[in-house]
């Protein structure tokens, strides 16, 4: 091979490999466009992360209080049902009272009734 021939050829490599480093130059460019404008869209969705981060807390938080009530609201209804089982239990015993003590009454008005007959009679 002569050396025209030869240089011909490299200038020929050297020109394609001038084309490819071109190619790969552009096609870098592109990639950092594309990471610039991805860093871009991520910068902007982090506040909006930390936003959902503090409503997923302030519902958490929420969520629990309102499972506390829960639990207190159920024990208060427990208590309200004692107590209102021991009124009940107070308000039978009084009725049975009343009722014993009316019939009390009423013997002894029947007995008064009675005994005014018996010294009329006389």
């Amino acid at each position: 091979m002569s050396r025209a021939t030869e240089i011909k050829t490299l200038t020929s490599e050297l020109n394609d490999l001038s084309v490819k480093i071109k190619e790969v130059g552009d096609k870098k460019q592109q990639i950092e466009n594309d990471m610039r404008t991805i860093n871009n869209q991520l910068s902007s969705y982090v506040p909006l992360v930390r936003e959902y981060e503090d409503e997923i807390l302030r519902l958490e938080n929420t969520q629990k209080h309102l499972e506390e009530k829960i639990e207190s609201g159920s024990n208060t209804e427990k208590n309200y049902k004692a107590e209102l089982e021991q009124i009940e239990k107070q308000l039978s015993e009084s009725s049975d009272d009343i009722a014993e003590l009316l019939q009390n009454v009423r013997n002894l008005e029947k007995k008064k009734v009675m005994t005014y007959r018996a010294k009329r009679k006389k």
